[in-house]
């Protein structure tokens, strides 16, 4: 999995929890499943992807990942 299959997927999980918060937002297991769960894999996963390419992008800017 390179870095852009990567950030779709993350992006994916990032839109699902937004659409469980809108569609669901006082289900017992929401808060639990966002804020343990998807917010920790969410950091994990940038932090991972910001040490794995850290000055990596001669041509990186705003426009590229």
């Amino acid at each position: 999995m390179n870095a852009d299959q990567l950030f779709s997927a993350v992006n994916l999980i990032a839109v699902a929890s937004w659409l469980m918060l809108i569609a669901a937002p006082y289900w017992k297991f929401t808060q639990k499943i966002i804020f343990n769960g998807v917010v920790v894999l969410l950091a994990l996963a940038y932090a991972f992807l910001i040490i794995i390419y850290w000055g990596d992008a001669p041509d990186g800017g705003f426009s590229s990942l």
